[in-house]
């Protein structure tokens, strides 16, 4: 059975002509021939892509999510594991969290969850993964 999806660490996405992003995972659409599957880079627009909220929070939290809300990109995580985006830029406050963008009508609508919560996933419906297990993952 050959999946349909494929995923990418760090590899090079163009945001436009002259910039690009290195996501820390990107989930694609499998290219139609192993050839295709194996070049370097990210060729389309990913299905979702999850970054590990690091010092530099801020560029997840606006420039990146303008950047993959601008592609289209249905399904963007940012994942604190350490707690450090500060509670005037969350909806629930400071702490360990999982923000969860995705695109309604073409504009991002973002949810938070926390440490004894679920977190649902458009890209993967049948993934049943808690805050808890999503942070353990960043350990």
């Amino acid at each position: 059975m050959r999946l349909r999806y494929s995923v990418r660490k760090r590899n090079a996405l163009m945001i436009d002509n002259t910039r690009g992003r290195r996501p820390d995972v990107a989930v694609i659409d499998r290219p139609a021939t192993r050839r295709e599957d194996r070049q370097p880079g990210i060729r389309s627009v990913p299905r979702m892509i999850v970054e590990i909220a690091s010092g530099n929070w801020s560029t997840d939290l606006v420039e990146k999510q303008e950047e993959y809300e601008a592609l289209q990109v249905p399904e963007f995580w940012i994942v604190d594991y350490r707690g450090q985006i500060p509670a005037k830029y969350c909806q629930r406050g400071k702490g360990k969290k999982v923000i969860v963008l995705t695109l309604v009508d073409g504009v991002y609508r973002k949810a938070e969850y926390v440490e004894g919560e679920a977190v649902p996933c458009l890209t993967f419906p049948e993934l049943e993964l808690t805050v808890e297990q999503i942070l353990a993952a960043e350990e």
